[in-house]
């Protein structure tokens, strides 16, 4: 997985607060490395403890609707980041995230 797929995310972990803010757990958002090597397990199995997920790794593709996969894609992973489906960071600990989805 190419890192310039995954955005910097702005928020630091340990501050608890989130975008706009939104009170989050102090451990959102993971690590950029725990987060990239999660997020490409789970692009290579193709879901998130079963939810289906689709994610362009060609970096060349940046039309509106791969981008929006991809962060979608991204967020699944960080909600579900703990390994229990919905248990894991909410949306608010990585804005870029849902400007991307937008």
């Amino acid at each position: 997985l190419d890192p310039s797929l995954v955005p910097v995310f702005s928020i630091q972990a340990g501050t608890g607060v989130g975008a706009n803010g939104v009170a989050i757990p102090k451990t959102c958002p993971p690590s950029r490395s725990d987060f990239i090597s999660k997020l490409s397990t789970n692009i290579a199995a193709g879901n998130v403890l079963g939810t289906p997920i689709t994610f362009n790794t060609n970096p060349a593709v940046q039309d509106t609707k791969t981008n929006q996969d991809r962060a979608t894609a991204m967020i699944i992973t960080l909600q579900s980041f703990t390994g229990v489906k919905g248990v894991g960071c909410p949306g608010a600990s990585t804005p870029e995230l849902i400007s991307q989805q937008k």
